[in-house]
Parts: C-alpha cells; sequence; structure tokens
C-alpha cells in the first residue's frame, strides 16, 4: 500500500471520526424533555365505538379526567384532560393527555376532533401503536381516506417520520459509527473485501440519516389540521368576500403563518392562504 492511498484511507476514518463528535452534540443540543419517548400503549378492543377503550394512565396517577371517563361523563373528562395538558411539561404526558382527549372526542361522536387529537400525540410518540390504531379508525368513521395512500414514497416518508428528533439523532450518530467502521476495515484491509465494507458502510449511514434530514428539513412552526368537515375556502385575504383560491379537505395538514382577528394564514400545497381559524385545529 503506497504513502498516498494509505493517507486516504486515514483521511475517511478521521473525517467519519469527527463527524461522530458534530452529530451527537448537535442534536444533543437540539433536544430536550419534550422529545421523551412515552409509554407503551394498549391497543383498542375492536373495530368498533367500543374500540377506543379506557383512557391511557399507565404510569402516571389516576387523575380526575380518567376517573371521570370511566364514569362515561365524557364532557367533563374533557375539560379535565384539557386543563392537564395546560400544565404537561413532558412529551410522555403530553402524548398520554392528547391521545385520552382523542378518546373523549370520538365518544362525544367527534370523530374529526378525535383525528386531531389523536395526531397531536403522535407529535409526541409516533410510534404509539394505540394511537395508530385509534387514528384509521376515527379517519374512517369522519369519512377521511387512510393516512397514507400505500405507495413507495408514502412508505418512505413514514418510515423516515417515525422518530423524535432526539431518536433521529442518535440513528444518525449510529450510521456515522458504522461508517467509521467500513473506513477502518479499508483502510486495514484494503482489496475487494475493504471496497464492500466501505460501500455498505456509506449506505447504510445514508439510511440512517434519513429522519434526521427530515426534521432537518421540516419547516418549522406550529402545525394545524383542517377540522371543518366541509373543508375550507382558501381566500387571497382575510375578508369573507376576498377571491376564493381552492379548498383544504377535511384531515389536511397546514402550517401556521400568521393570524388577523377570526383568519388564520397557512401554508399548504400551492403556496400560503387564509382561512377561517374556527375551522382549524392546532397540533401544538
Amino acid at each position: 500500500m503506497n504513502t498516498r492511498t494509505r493517507s486516504w484511507r486515514l483521511g475517511l476514518v478521521a473525517a467519519a471520526l469527527a463527524l461522530c463528535g458534530v452529530v451527537a452534540p448537535a442534536r444533543a443540543l437540539a433536544a430536550s424533555p419534550a422529545v421523551a419517548r412515552a409509554a407503551p400503549t394498549s391497543p383498542p378492543a375492536s373495530a368498533s365505538a367500543q374500540a377506543v377503550g379506557a383512557p391511557l394512565d399507565e404510569g402516571a396517577p389516576l387523575d380526575e379526567g380518567a376517573a371521570l371517563f370511566r364514569k362515561g361523563e365524557f364532557a367533563a373528562a374533557d375539560q379535565a384532560w384539557r386543563v392537564a395538558l395546560e400544565a404537561a411539561s413532558t412529551a410522555r404526558e403530553r402524548a398520554r393527555i392528547t391521545f385520552n382527549l382523542g378518546n373523549t372526542a370520538y365518544r362525544r361522536g367527534a370523530p374529526l376532533e378525535a383525528v386531531g387529537w389523536y395526531t397531536a400525540s403522535l407529535e409526541y410518540d409516533p410510534r404509539a401503536s394505540a394511537t395508530l390504531k385509534n387514528l384509521a379508525l376515527a379517519r374512517a368513521d369522519a369519512g377521511l381516506g387512510p393516512r397514507d395512500s400505500g405507495s413507495l414514497t408514502s412508505a418512505l416518508a413514514r418510515a423516515v417520520s417515525a422518530f423524535t428528533p432526539a431518536e433521529a439523532g442518535w440513528l444518525a450518530l449510529f450510521g456515522v459509527v458504522l461508517l467509521a467502521a467500513g473506513c477502518v476495515i479499508e483502510a486495514v484491509f484494503g482489496g475487494a473485501r475493504g471496497r464492500l465494507a466501505l460501500a455498505v458502510g456509506f449506505l447504510l449511514a445514508g439510511i440512517a440519516f434519513g429522519p434526521l434530514v427530515h426534521h432537518a428539513t421540516r419547516l418549522e412552526g406550529e402545525r394545524a389540521l383542517v377540522a371543518d368537515t366541509k373543508g375550507l375556502t382558501k381566500r387571497a385575504e382575510p375578508r369573507g368576500d376576498a377571491k376564493g383560491l381552492g379548498e383544504l379537505a377535511p384531515g389536511e395538514i397546514v402550517l401556521v403563518r400568521d393570524h388577523y382577528l377570526d383568519w388564520t394564514r397557512v401554508r399548504a400545497k400551492g403556496g400560503e392562504f387564509w382561512v377561517l381559524s374556527a375551522g382549524l385545529f392546532s397540533l401544538r
């Protein structure tokens, strides 16, 4: 092995190891207790009104909302959990409470509102099986289609969005370690085996960086769900007689950009528009 080749290979190892030091601290600073993993949940019983079962309170004290829910006082439970949500300080708490609010909305006969709460819960715990199942049930009852189309593009989008920002950072760090291992093998052994190890390292690192890239390129800001069963008319200006620019479908998720009186400026497919604030459900 000549000196130039060895230097190039060792340079790859050094670069990969240096990247380890860049990825981990950067994500550690971005992460906070708000992205902690929520507790495991139990799935709903069946695909019927009874499928939205008992409130999620595993590992948490039996709060007022849970007690009211078990008595069948769903409106009162809803109010109790809304108060609890305002005081919640961690993602674990917010995922649990928004899930429970989805259950109360469904039991009150408001499936589109339930879709909003379950979607909000997934912002904190994107892989919660009970939330995903209840969301599918609520979307069906609200007359909405499946959450994704089942295409390859939808499957890839679902895969990269299934991790919280903190988890995405650790996954990217693991990808860097795999790349560094491939660089070491290539530098030490060379030949076909070394090139294969390096290629595999690059491939796995690219896959591992997918969720991190997703979060890094995702537009920041408050997200909201169209919660009006008839959809919302997109307006060029914040007034009822302004030019209509099409419709936002029920269940569509938009990015909130501004507020003015009873109107909200949102970003959706096709640009930015004004819609009535009353028809939006905040996913914060």
